[in-house]
Order: C-alpha cells, then structure tokens, then sequence
C-alpha cells in the first residue's frame, strides 16, 4: 500500500481485505444518515467491517481544508454513539486536499464502584495516521 498516494477507497479496501484486517472482512457501500448537524463532516459511507474484531470501517467526508483532528473525532464520536458502535476505523477525507487521515476510534465504558458508568474515548492524538503526497509514512509504515 502506498502511504504516499492520494486517497482511493478501492485501495484501502483492498489492503484492508488482504493485508491488515482478520479474513472476515466484509466490504460494503453505505452511506449513514446523519441526523445533527455537524460542523466538519459532510458525508459518511460505511465502507467495511471485520466481525471477528467488531469494527466497522467508514469514510468521513469533511469540509475542512486543514486537518481538524480534534473536531473530527469528536464529531466522530458523537455519530458513533448514536449508532451503538464502539470500535472503529475512519478514513478521513477532504474533496479540499489530496491528504487524509486514517484514525482508530473506540468507545468504552468505564465502571467505578458507587458511581454511574463513564463514556471513555480513544485519544485521537493517539491512534492516527496523517497519509497523503505532503506527509511522512515511515512510523505509518512501520506500524500498518
């Protein structure tokens, strides 16, 4: 898989399906209502999903032209939640840049003894890869 390259979801499918993801990788082509009104995101279509980790892939079109990473996740988190997923991949892309982001997403539930249960988010700082012609790709590549 090129890094480097523009974004192009037939790739990205196809790495995940035969080099990254568990064989159980199914693929798909849904585009998710949103029903807020968010303030980057514009689109998104569930792209794939592996059962065997409970993760769904999707791609978040966004507005910006910059790299909104914080506002994004917590646009993406919302919508997540709304949904009832927990675990997810997300590809996000801009029609404004030739670079994208892809992010590891995950909602949990934290327990506290004589407390109420406390939504806990990944850090978006965290687990992402910033991918495209203008970035670097060797930890991206070391690590995928």
């Amino acid at each position: 898989m090129d890094f480097k390259a523009p974004y192009n979801r037939d790739q990205h499918i196809d790495f995940f399906k035969n080099q990254f993801l568990p064989e159980d990788f199914i693929d798909h082509d849904e585009k998710i209502p949103i029903s807020s009104s968010p303030q980057f995101i514009k689109n998104v279509i569930k792209i794939g999903e592996a059962p065997s980790l409970d993760l769904n892939i999707y791609e978040i079109e966004h507005l910006s032209e910059n790299d909104p990473r914080v506002s994004l996740s917590r646009e993406s988190f919302r919508l997540l939640a709304q949904y009832g997923v927990k675990k997810a991949l997300v590809l996000f892309i801009s029609k404004k840049s030739l670079n994208y982001r892809l992010s590891l997403i995950t909602i949990d539930l934290k327990w506290e003894e004589g407390r109420r249960a406390q939504k806990e988010y990944s850090n978006p700082r965290r687990y992402s890869f910033f991918l495209g012609p203008d970035t670097k790709t060797r930890t991206t590549e070391e690590y995928l």
